[in-house]
């Protein structure tokens, strides 16, 4: 057998033992977890999870820090920690968190440049507040670094377990469309002071407060709901709590029109 046909082999065995033993949940993801953030990359494939929180323990750290690689083309089991299709991401937050709020631009269609906002610290009851953070080159990156240390709007002392999407899809460039040449990731609501606004997170890590047209019907005040980016120009937001664990949850959706600022009752009630 030729010498060169050995080394090149034995390269290939390396590489492959290299992978392999980099392969599975990161150790934090080793267990039983909610609430993570998910950045899902349809053109690679993709998807990173981020953080999450601990179940069943109120004991700090009860967050995870860590960051999964998830190779969507292949069969993964979130049951089985060395399942070959998942592999610990070579950066972490720079702190235990869950339920973060996510921001991704995509350079242009079929672009492998994503960068990445995150809104941190909106389940600390202010303490730390929140602060936003980047990811660079998503792809390629090695660190996660902090925008804003603290990260408020005006006039509202914390934003607190507002309603979210928990999974993010890139908002892709090349467009003059403003919702796409300023994207931002949206929140609705509040659970430390319960309210109905509507916030923006821009890409440069700026927090602030939508101007919603309330001459139009609006939904009712309450936190821990759930909203998705319908498309560009609206957001659908369904349930949440009024403020009280023992009263009804908010069993309505909501459409909000971004270019109008105007919301629409879509479904009175889905439970």
């Amino acid at each position: 057998m030729p010498r060169w046909f050995t080394l090149a082999a034995a390269a290939v065995v390396v590489a492959h033992l290299a992978i392999c033993a980099t392969a599975g949940w990161p150790k934090g993801m080793q267990q039983v977890f909610w609430n993570p953030t998910v950045l899902y990359l349809p053109d690679q494939s993709r998807a990173y999870v981020l953080g999450g929180r601990i179940s069943g323990t109120d004991t700090p750290p009860y967050a995870i820090n860590d960051v999964a690689v998830l190779q969507l083309n292949y069969s993964f089991s979130v049951a089985d920690a060395n399942t070959a299709s998942v592999q610990p991401a070579p950066f972490s937050l720079p702190s235990p968190d869950y339920r973060m709020a996510g921001l991704i631009s995509q350079t242009a269609a079929n672009s492998e440049e994503y960068t990445v906002v995150l809104l941190s610290g909106l389940n600390t009851g202010g303490v730390p507040p929140p602060r936003t953070y980047a990811i660079n080159n998503l792809l390629h990156a090695t660190d996660v670094s902090v925008i804003n240390a603290v990260t408020t709007v005006p006039g509202f002392a914390y934003l607190g377990s507002p309603a979210w999407g928990s999974t993010v899809k890139p908002i892709v460039g090349g467009s003059s469309n403003s919702l796409v040449s300023d994207p931002a990731a949206y929140f609705y609501g509040n659970w430390s002071t319960v309210n109905n606004e509507l916030f923006r997170l821009t890409f440069g890590g700026k927090l602030e407060l939508v101007n919603i047209n309330t001459s139009q019907p609006m939904p009712p005040p309450s936190g821990w709901g759930s909203l998705v980016r319908y498309n560009l120009t609206h957001l659908l937001v369904a349930g949440g709590n009024p403020g009280d664990n023992a009263a009804p949850k908010v069993p309505e959706i909501w459409l909000c029109n971004l270019v109008s600022n105007a919301w629409s009752k879509v479904l009175a009630a889905f439970f």
